[in-house]
């Protein structure tokens, strides 16, 4: 019999708003955490900054963009991992990956180091979302089950 096309050949991400809302949110609710707690203020100060600097870490993460720019399923359900600074690297979908309907967090491993890579709904066209998530759930790991096979 031969092999199935896989239904979601390349995916690349583009930034999403939800999760820099969601990050701002948490964020700001942590510092407010930070300051109307019964500590003194020389203890109030640092934690606060330490809320700041946290969140200007996240958004240079974020305005630096992705370590990895795209991704590729293969036939053979291998992945090609497109990396930012440029070329391909191939990669093993690991079953610790996770896929709900409002986001994917697929982890890979390859020769030298592991990846992780979070697409929130958002970040990608709704049918490619979907066909993503169908296709993770018929990606096979190396035991034969699926990566979010119960």
């Amino acid at each position: 019999m031969p092999e199935k096309s896989v239904l979601c050949p390349y995916i690349a991400p583009k930034p999403s708003r939800s999760l820099a809302a969601f990050l701002l949110a948490i964020h700001i609710l942590s510092l407010l955490a930070a300051w109307v707690n019964p500590l003194a203020v020389w203890l109030k100060l640092p934690l606060a900054l330490c809320v700041l600097v946290s969140l200007w870490l996240a958004f240079k993460h974020r305005a630096n963009g992705p370590e990895i720019k795209g991704l590729q399923i293969k036939p053979d359900n291998s992945w090609v991992l497109h990396l930012a600074q440029g070329g391909e690297v191939e990669a093993q979908l690991l079953g610790s990956s996770i896929a709900n309907p409002w986001f994917v967090l697929l982890h890979f491993r390859t020769d030298k180091i592991r990846h992780s890579v979070l697409i929130p709904r958002d970040s990608l066209q709704p049918e490619d979302f979907r066909k993503l998530r169908v296709a993770l759930r018929v990606v096979k790991l190396d035991d034969g089950k699926g990566p979010f096979d119960t």
